[in-house]
């Protein structure tokens, strides 16, 4: 059978490129004209604010477009999932995992962006982002490995009998 392409095997980057929209357009007229990216107290280099602004939706978009890549190539070659198909294992849960794996760098990138508009907006640096960027890494290391761990004993106990 064909595997179709899905809405859910891309929505979570798309919907955290909309969220980074949000970001940009809300803090945008916050924005000084020169916007400072690396928040330490050496003398900071700067940026415009048009620049920032593209450095928080360009990777966004790219990062989103590999996800409907990655889903779209998926549904195209998947007469290759036919034998993990076999195996009892869901051909949509392997395409889920595989293109939403982008939203942990686009979350990192998403709070990091959102330090920076915060820090330049209002002057209040909030630390806490790398703690939740730290946090999304694990959970996606753990997530990652249950799922892949599970997949490979369905696929080894099926290969014994």
């Amino acid at each position: 059978t064909k595997i179709r392409l899905r809405w859910g095997y891309f929505i979570l980057p798309l919907a955290i490129l909309l969220v980074s929209v949000i970001i940009t357009i809300y803090f945008y007229g916050k924005l000084p004209a020169q916007v400072v990216w690396q928040l330490n107290s050496a003398g900071s280099p700067t940026v415009s604010r048009s620049q920032i602004a593209l450095w928080a939706i360009v990777p966004q978009v790219l990062l989103t477009l590999l996800a409907f890549l990655i889903a779209y190539g998926a549904t195209r070659i998947g007469d290759l999932f036919k034998e993990a198909s076999a195996c009892g294992i869901q051909l949509d849960s392997i395409l889920m995992v595989m293109s939403n794996v982008v939203v942990i760098p686009q979350l990192i990138l998403t709070f990091a962006i959102l330090r920076i508009f915060s820090y330049n907006s209002f002057q209040t640096d909030i630390n806490f982002v790398w703690w939740v960027s730290l946090a999304v890494i694990i959970v996606g290391i753990v997530v990652l490995s249950v799922f892949f761990i599970r997949a490979l004993t369905k696929m080894a106990g099926r290969t014994q009998k």
